[in-house]
């Protein structure tokens, strides 16, 4: 049996699986269409990875070059975690060798979000370095963006919080910020700028 939960969560789940299900079946569904184990036990990893590509990259199966445009990985998360929500089998890891579990926890899916976040962290560095490049003007630009972006780091090591899951995200861009410090405290030098006053 499923976890009670909030009625606005549990229409956004069904929202999702209809959505999954319409593409997968090339059917249009009720809204209040119940599914039988037996239909949901016959999803698959394969399945759920071209309507994933379809939400991310706005087309199923696409090239390997394509770049997600259409939607970010923690909208991918919550596909997933909606879809989840219906699996017969839902706290299985999927078992590709019997074809049985939680396809939504199959290796397919998971490799397919990661490869979205790798594109979203390639993107975020690509548009810092143009911003940093527009804006070097004898170097000013540049150390003042570095001054600001040291002084975020600073508050962000500075916040507390017992929720675990603000914890897990500060300490996430925690990492991207100081990769991003790091990478333009290189840039600077190799750039001969003046050092940044702190």
């Amino acid at each position: 049996n499923n976890p009670p939960m909030r009625t606005d969560h549990q229409q956004r789940y069904r929202n999702v699986l209809n959505e999954f299900m319409s593409f997968r079946d090339s059917t249009v569904y009720a809204k209040d269409c119940v599914y039988a184990d037996s239909v949901l036990g016959g999803i698959t990893p394969a399945q759920l990875k071209r309507f994933f590509e379809l939400k991310a990259f706005g087309v199923a199966d696409p090239p390997a070059k394509t770049t997600p445009t259409e939607c970010r990985s923690s909208s991918l998360q919550f596909y997933k975690k909606a879809i989840s929500y219906y699996m017969p089998n839902r706290l299985v890891a999927w078992n590709s060798l019997r074809n049985t579990g939680n396809p939504t926890r199959s290796l397919d899916v998971n490799d397919l979000i990661k490869k979205v976040k790798r594109f979203e962290a390639r993107g975020a560095e690509s548009k810092a370095a143009v911003n940093i490049i527009a804006d070097t003007g004898e170097g000013g630009g540049m150390n003042r963006l570095f001054q600001q972006m040291q002084a975020l780091y600073g508050q962000m090591n500075g916040l507390r919080t017992e929720n675990r899951e603000v914890k897990l995200e500060i300490r996430r861009f925690e990492q991207l910020l100081g990769m991003q410090l790091r990478k333009m405290d290189s840039c600077i030098s190799k750039m001969a700028l003046p050092p940044a006053v702190i």
